[in-house]
């Protein structure tokens, strides 16, 4: 069966043996198979050129692949092929990845069997976010699971699509009213919205937004980290609304990250131009692209930033740049859904690399681990972390 390559996400080739085995071991067969896919589907040259550069950058130290390793891989890539039929692919994509030192993150695409079916129920926000599964509560208050392998499409009606093993679809009961999207630890999910707005959420996030878009003013609001690129309409301006900060925009990408149990809430520009208005802090400022807005409880700056680092996550992708323990630490237990827990003196400890995060926590502990000197025990459902001692 031909798979679905236009629909990929750079993560997703990361997990296929054919791409791999096209940066690893090329051959004419493969180079016309690509280019001649490239020439078919151009508007995902970006994406196979971000994989790429994940495949060749992603690794904690300066790490090249030697002729023995290659060789394995390259066994790795054999033995799952001939195993196609009985082996699924996720669990040979893994095998693969591992034999690369390259650390994904399993919980990121995982399909998840469950159908997605509708239930009545009250809704605890905070439980949906500790739970399994991604919930869309509609604007009558009925909820829908959905699996991690689901994505949303709306339509200018108020329809919308479940894009998933069987692409349903269905009406919601309220066209005109607020949906909410509530993504557990563990999970990331995506949507398009009715005028053509995508929105990458992450972990542990609340996402609340029309299902037509049809007011004068586009407006969402964020409790938790979304990377949005919003569809240009200079009649209708858009508007993202946090805890402490809005965002104006008319069409432009950017990140935000407003959770509320962490210190410091940021907007990063990537592309475009977006107006920052805080009430509680009495101002407001304009963001050029690579730039960041970050506010305290009480404080505020602004600074230049590489803005690839701050939105690759929603391609399974962790940047570190001389990052406290602490903060990596976090993000991986929001991701992995996971408690973390660590001594008190190795919070500081910084760490530099790429992290590109799929199948196993213990693998990438193990690779941080080999960075700087930590050791880490499971105990129960806890992970506990702590400082490695040299034994001389």
């Amino acid at each position: 069966m031909q798979k679905p390559y236009q629909n990929y996400k750079p993560v997703d080739f990361l997990k296929d043996e054919r791409f791999i085995k096209w940066q690893l071991f090329p051959d004419e067969e493969d180079h016309l198979y690509w280019n001649s896919f490239i020439k078919k589907y151009p508007e995902q040259n970006e994406v196979i050129n971000e994989a790429i550069s994940l495949m060749k950058g992603t690794k904690l130290n300066a790490y090249s692949y030697s002729n023995t390793e290659k060789e394995e891989i390259w066994r790795n890539i054999n033995n799952k092929i001939t195993k196609r039929s009985t082996i699924k692919r996720w669990s040979y994509a893994a095998s693969i990845a591992a034999c690369f030192m390259i650390i994904l993150l399993g919980s990121l695409w995982k399909f998840n069997p469950t159908t997605p079916h509708s239930i009545k129920a009250s809704v605890n926000i905070d439980s949906i976010l500790q739970g399994n599964n991604i919930m869309l509560i509609l604007s009558d208050g009925e909820i829908l699971p959905l699996d991690s392998h689901s994505y949303l499409q709306y339509k200018e009606n108020g329809t919308f699509i479940i894009e998933n093993e069987r692409k349903q679809e269905r009406k919601s009961t309220q066209t005109a009213g607020a949906h909410t999207l509530i993504v557990p630890r563990g999970k990331t999910s995506f949507l398009s919205l009715a005028d053509g707005t995508k929105i990458w959420v992450n972990s542990e996030t609340v996402l609340n937004y029309s299902a037509r878009l049809d007011s004068a003013i586009r407006k969402i609001s964020i409790e938790g980290e979304a990377y949005v690129e919003v569809a240009k309409n200079k009649h209708k301006p858009f508007i993202v609304h946090t805890s402490r900060f809005d965002v104006h925009v008319l069409g432009t990408k950017f990140n935000v990250s407003s959770y509320k149990e962490e210190a410091a809430h940021s907007v990063v520009l990537a592309q475009g131009k977006v107006k920052v208005y805080s009430d509680k802090l009495h101002m407001s400022t304009c963001l050029k692209p690579n730039e960041m807005f970050a506010t305290s409880k009480d404080s505020c700056y602004k600074t230049q930033v590489n803005a690839y680092n701050y939105i690759c996550w929603k391609n399974g992708l962790l940047y570190l740049e001389s990052q406290p323990l602490s903060t990596i630490i976090n993000k991986l237990s929001r991701h992995y859904a996971v408690n973390i827990k660590m001594e008190k003196d190795i919070y500081s400890l910084k760490c530099s690399g790429k992290i590109v995060l799929f199948e196993d926590l213990d693998i990438t502990l193990k690779n941080i681990s080999n960075v700087i000197p930590i050791t880490y025990t499971h105990k129960g459902n806890e992970i506990l972390i702590s400082r490695k001692i040299n034994i001389n």
